[in-house]
């Protein structure tokens, strides 16, 4: 396994939306050494300069594969300004939606337009036919975030229907750059709804130094929880209902922004790989997952944060998030 974990804190934060420099993921192998590398996210009713729009450069794409091995990208970005995706089918109706439905909900950056002022908000798109074709459907309202910033959020459905996203709370991100002790810690929260649209604050859920990109997963009776940290992925596993989540001792080396989902039995796991693109790892319940398999050229030059999702009729669709093109001072 390729392991490239002294660039993990570039992709950290731009896996969370973050604002940088000119700089993106895989140009930034000589300036890793520079702690001035790692730039600040933008607070809230931040000035976003124009050597600094973060994720109003990023776009989201689809991706498809009909067995989960082999994946074609779509030719066109689906959204632009949008950072941070993920997907989530219904496994029944909730409000107006109709089971099989499928959301993307994301970081959208609209308001980050160069010279602008504005923060990061939570959009939604839909699909009603399997992907062929979405709706953007608007913004998500949160009740109980007033004094928050909700970003790289991660819906999941619970069995009795209710939709929750977990989310990472931006206004109190890292601290100082270039040393861990100097750091915040980050929280994660839980937000849920019965109309897909209105998530009402339950509470937060886990806290640590330095993480973002929460992804949850119910996997044999229990809530994982996987999410982005500078010395990979890592994963806390649940309470019962899964607002509280305590850390696993895992030693595989997992690189990437988090997006899982089960497949026959085995949970998988995509992450992204400086160049070498998006990637994924099987495991079981043991949490002991396989050497990174690769979705081929396609997916490099960019693109990080997956996140899969399986149809009705057993073929797959991956959203991911692509960097802009490099830029030089």
């Amino acid at each position: 396994m390729k392991h490239l974990n002294f660039l993990f804190p570039v992709l950290l934060l731009l896996g969370a939306g973050c604002v940088q420099t000119s700089t993106p993921a895989e140009d930034t192998a000589q300036d890793v050494a520079d702690e001035t590398v790692l730039v600040q996210r933008q607070p809230e009713s931040s000035t976003a300069p124009s050597t600094q729009q973060g994720p109003y450069r990023d776009s989201v794409w689809l991706a498809r594969s009909s067995d989960g091995e082999t994946w074609s990208l779509d030719d066109e970005v689906l959204i632009e300004h949008a950072s941070v995706p993920n997907i989530t089918r219904f496994e029944t109706e909730v409000g107006d939606f109709e089971a099989g439905t499928l959301m993307i909900v994301y970081v959208d950056a609209t308001q980050m337009a160069t010279g602008g002022s504005g923060t990061e908000r939570t959009g939604r798109y839909v699909s009603t036919d399997d992907g062929v074709t979405w709706e953007d459907i608007g913004l998500v309202t949160y009740v109980g975030a007033q004094d928050q910033v909700p970003v790289d959020p991660n819906l999941v459905q619970l069995q009795d229907g209710t939709l929750r996203m977990y989310y990472y709370d931006i206004s109190k991100g890292v601290g100082d750059v270039g040393s861990l002790e100097q750091k915040k810690q980050n929280r994660f929260y839980a937000a849920d709804s019965t109309d897909g649209e209105t998530f009402t604050v339950v509470g937060e859920v886990f806290v640590e130094n330095a993480i973002t990109d929460p992804e949850v997963v119910f996997y044999k009776d229990s809530f994982y929880l996987f999410y982005a940290s500078q010395t990979g992925i890592r994963v806390a596993v649940g309470d019962e209902d899964g607002l509280s989540f305590t850390e696993t001792d895992i030693t595989d080396e997992l690189d990437g922004i988090p997006g899982v989902i089960v497949v026959d039995e085995k949970l998988r796991l995509f992450g992204c790989v400086i160049n070498e693109g998006i990637v994924y790892y099987t495991s079981d319940e043991s949490l002991d997952f396989s050497a990174p398999s690769s979705l081929g050229s396609a997916f490099r030059g960019g693109f990080c944060d997956p996140d899969p999702v399986e149809l009705e009729d057993g073929s797959f669709l991956l959203v991911v998030k692509k960097l802009p093109e490099p830029t030089r001072r």
